[in-house]
């Protein structure tokens, strides 16, 4: 292989999927991770797991921002208010559950993404609007920007507990309410930078606190912002950070 060319050559591995799962790893990746030197891994569990199968060093790096793709919209402050709640990701029942409940509760919800197709998410109240289709490029970073609540919902068969859209929304400008973590937490003051969760009762108290008082809502979502570019939580910062990584290996 090309080590045995050039024995001084540094490879790593880099993926932003949990790669311990079955359902993103492959007999190939699992016996293949014993020749990389580095094995970058945005999720802080797999440090330990992928030691455990293979792997001579991993590494933690939180998600991060494009600052080309990922940045507040321009035009868009006469809308603002337009789109009350807006959730943009792959359809997923639990996900589902909570989306419907606010809807049942008077809140008006606009959904984009993937999968949203299937028969398990047919019955859904008239609150819910759901668009079976992602939003790419500037009508994506344009969505988070302009809505006035961006709903940041973990993927539970990827045990997340922060995602690439942790960043992106904030980095577009926008408000965003997630799932409490302790990543989360560790990435946005509480409150101050980005709101959080822990059930759909919870939930539903901040949305309709937020969407009374929008001056709260401007004062959070601009300091998220402020925090992804002044702590550079960008993609760049990342490459950075690899490349730093690789040079004391």
């Amino acid at each position: 292989g090309i080590k045995l060319t050039y024995p001084s050559i540094k490879l790593i591995s880099w993926s932003l999927d949990d790669m311990y799962a079955w359902h993103n790893r492959s007999l190939y990746y699992t016996l293949g991770l014993k020749y990389y030197d580095t094995v970058f891994t945005v999720k802080s569990y797999n440090v330990r797991e992928l030691k455990l199968i293979g792997a001579k060093e991993v590494k933690y790096l939180h998600q991060a921002y494009s600052k080309k793709h990922h940045k507040p919209c321009n035009s868009c402050d006469e809308i603002k208010d337009k789109v009350d709640v807006i959730f943009i990701g792959h359809g997923e029942r639990e996900r589902f559950e909570s989306l419907n409940y606010l809807a049942k509760n008077g809140i008006k919800v606009t959904v984009y993404g993937a999968a949203w197709h299937k028969k398990e998410f047919n019955n859904y109240h008239n609150n819910l609007q759901i668009n079976d289709y992602p939003l790419l490029g500037e009508a994506y970073s344009n969505a988070l920007s302009c809505s006035s609540i961006n709903l940041c919902f973990l993927r539970k068969i990827n045990r997340d507990l922060h995602t690439s859209r942790s960043l992106e929304i904030p980095a577009c400008g926008g408000f965003m309410m997630a799932e409490q973590t302790q990543e989360h937490a560790e990435l946005f003051k509480e409150d101050k930078e980005a709101v959080f969760f822990n059930n759909d009762k919870e939930l539903l108290a901040k949305v309709q606190y937020y969407l009374k008082n929008k001056t709260e809502r401007i004062k959070i979502s601009k300091a998220g912002y402020d925090r992804c570019v002044n702590s550079n939580y960008s993609y760049d910062s990342m490459l950075n950070k690899i490349l730093e990584g690789m040079s004391n290996v």
